[in-house]
């Protein structure tokens, strides 16, 4: 059982890394820099931003490093069950790295407007507004079930949850002042996280 654990701690700590690895060509398009103005627009955003890095980071120290200090909050989830979250959490990064490809330059850490800003219809768009919200969700929740861990899953988790919860209404507004009656043809043809079951 231990050596299960060393393993999927393993795990863990390559899942954080790859995360780090797919959106490092993203990072440099976004520009943390010239972001700070709107950021400081939207201070609740902010929090939650960096609270979900803070916890995030927290969390996969914690788990790698010292798993002792929230031992006695393990779940009891089948190790099959966490193998199969690993493959989850994978699809989720090749998502990400997706969706980010196909938004380019349209890509911003927080909700703004680019300079010639164009309305992305290619790739998992096709299918879904918001496939880099779908995409880190699904990360976010598949690593939970791998750390299984409750205090754990709640600090991955959460923080992600209320970030997605706070923009959506808002960039989805945004998008149709930008682009109006293209932006709401497309929302009729594309679910927001998920793809829609029928298309028109």
């Amino acid at each position: 059982m231990a050596d299960q654990d060393l393993v999927f701690r393993g795990a863990v700590l390559l899942l954080f890394v790859g995360v780090r690895f797919v959106r490092w060509h993203s990072r440099r398009l976004i520009g943390w820099k010239a972001s700070w103005p709107t950021m400081k627009k939207y201070p609740l955003d902010t929090v939650v931003l960096m609270s979900l890095a803070v916890a995030w980071v927290t969390a996969m120290v914690v788990y790698v490093a010292f798993p002792n200090l929230v031992a006695r909050f393990s779940a009891p989830i089948p190790g099959a069950v966490r193998w199969c979250a690993v493959l989850v959490a994978v699809a989720g990064l090749a998502l990400l790295g997706w969706a980010d490809r196909c938004l380019g330059q349209n890509l911003s850490v927080v909700l703004q407007i680019r300079d010639q800003h164009t309305l992305v219809t290619n790739g998992p768009y096709h299918w879904v507004r918001h496939p880099i919200y779908s995409a880190t969700l699904l990360y976010a929740a598949a690593l939970a079930v791998v750390t299984a861990n409750y205090v754990l899953a709640v600090a991955i988790v959460v923080p992600m949850v209320l970030l997605v919860a706070l923009r959506l209404g808002r960039e989805e507004q945004m998008m149709i002042d930008e682009f109006g009656d293209a932006y709401r043809t497309y929302m009729q043809n594309t679910g927001r996280l998920l793809p829609k079951c029928c298309r028109s």
